[in-house]
């Protein structure tokens, strides 16, 4: 079996992640239990990038289907959500909170989020075809496989 080598990650000032190339990647697994997620995907270079979320408290899952393309990973800490991330219509907050609460429910979900758990990340990754995934998670952690 392969092995899992952790990747130096970073968000840029937009949410977007760097240091690890997803972009028109396949989503050739993803796991979710009561607590973790786990999406593991063959880029491009036909390599294995496995995003591993931990401390997952909430999340969603929108139009997901098998042959998955990845597009954009997002990543912020609660404490630093931009507010016009509401106005985005595919933004974070909004696949997080689609189809189980009001808008206006949804921002006051999210502001006792970000009160009670300010250091927990905002995790979302888009996909081309195939699916958006939110969470709200405690830690991020990312690999390559070789």
């Amino acid at each position: 079996m392969p092995a899992k080598v952790p990747v130096t990650w970073k968000a840029e000032a937009s949410g977007a992640l760097s240091g690890v190339a997803i972009h028109d990647g396949s989503l050739i697994d993803f796991h979710s239990s009561a607590t973790g997620q786990s999406y593991l995907i063959r880029n491009g270079l036909s390599q294995l990038v496995e995003i591993e979320l931990t401390g997952v408290s909430e999340f969603n899952v929108l139009r997901f289907w098998q042959g998955a393309i990845s597009s954009e990973v997002f990543v912020w800490k609660l404490a630093v959500v931009p507010p016009h991330l509401w106005a985005v219509a595919d933004g974070a907050w909004n696949t997080l909170f689609e189809g189980r609460a009001s808008l206006e429910d949804a921002k006051i979900a999210a502001a006792r989020l970000v009160q009670t758990k300010p250091e927990a990340f905002l995790f979302q990754l888009l996909c081309s075809y195939g699916g958006a995934f939110a969470a709200i998670c405690d830690n991020l952690a990312i690999y390559r496989h070789s």
